[in-house]
């Protein structure tokens, strides 16, 4: 989940996209439909700034991530059915260049949600999580599944015009087309589907795990109730100690949270003490 951050700038191909998986273009109402969300989802807004444009985080709110992704993936799509079909013989601007560029919101939004799910974790947000996961560990094999999609990338890897690509080039068509192959591409219609059948199985265990992991960490605490045992500790850990026990309820004493973050500069305080 954390990755795909391209600082493109991209114009939305005017289709949408059928059962079948054909391409049409967008009527009047659908386009007012996306425009309408657009605007009313901070998570859908254009980055801005330095650096490519920098995440809205300020707006963000755990409510807005499943109507942003469900959106986004909409509009991902429809790129990826474009670049897909386009009847014009494959090269590096209509098919590599292109899927660089492709799902640009849909990105945005995954880097998002990544910090979130990382850092930003509550119950609201392990609700989204629980529903996301397996939609979005489908979503990336319904792309890399994509039969006309991986015959353009494999017609290159094995096209002459790919011997006169720039070093770069070279290197990012190589990547794509392992990428595609490695998820499956080359696999028979069965295959795929039982794959992408596991990878959201996959995707539904390891949340369940990792919110399991979240739940012990927050339940279970160290607390110590004399100062002396905090002796060597840098006053700003001692200082966290204390409004961890606070945020718990335990007055006069101190807590080392069942973390990473808080476990190991304990432990290496504590280590040095003995050894003193």
């Amino acid at each position: 989940m954390k990755k795909f951050l391209l600082p493109a700038i991209i114009t939305m191909a005017p289709f949408s996209v059928y059962a079948q998986g054909k391409t049409m273009p967008k009527t009047a109402a659908t386009m007012m439909r996306q425009k309408m969300q657009m605007e009313s989802n901070p998570l859908l807004e254009d980055w801005s700034g330095n650096f490519g444009g920098l995440p809205p985080f300020s707006k963000v709110k755990v409510e807005y991530f499943i109507p942003a992704f469900n959106l986004a993936m909409e509009l991902y799509e429809s790129e990826i059915q474009a670049i897909a079909n386009n009847p014009a013989k494959p090269d590096f601007e209509n098919t590599l260049e292109a899927l660089e560029k492709a799902g640009e919101k849909y990105h945005h939004i995954r880097a998002m949600y990544a910090v979130w799910s990382a850092n930003m974790n509550s119950p609201e947000f392990e609700k989204v999580e629980a529903e996301m996961e397996p939609r979005l560990a489908a979503f990336q094999d319904k792309i890399f599944q994509n039969q006309n999609l991986f015959q353009r990338i494999e017609a290159l890897h094995q096209s002459d015009l790919a011997k006169s690509f720039k070093s770069d080039q070279k290197r990012l068509l190589e990547k794509k087309y392992r990428q595609f192959v490695l998820a499956g591409a080359k696999l028979d219609e069965e295959t795929k589907s039982k794959v992408s059948e596991l990878n959201q199985q996959l995707a539904a265990c390891y949340t369940r795990f990792s919110q399991n992991l979240l739940a012990d960490e927050n339940q279970k605490f160290l607390e110590i109730n004399k100062e002396n045992d905090l002796a060597g500790l840098p006053k700003n850990l001692k200082d966290a100690a204390a409004r961890a026990a606070e945020s718990r309820g335990l007055k006069g004493a101190w807590v080392i949270n069942n973390t990473r973050s808080s476990l190991e500069p304990f432990l290496e305080f504590a280590e040095n003490r003995e050894q003193r």
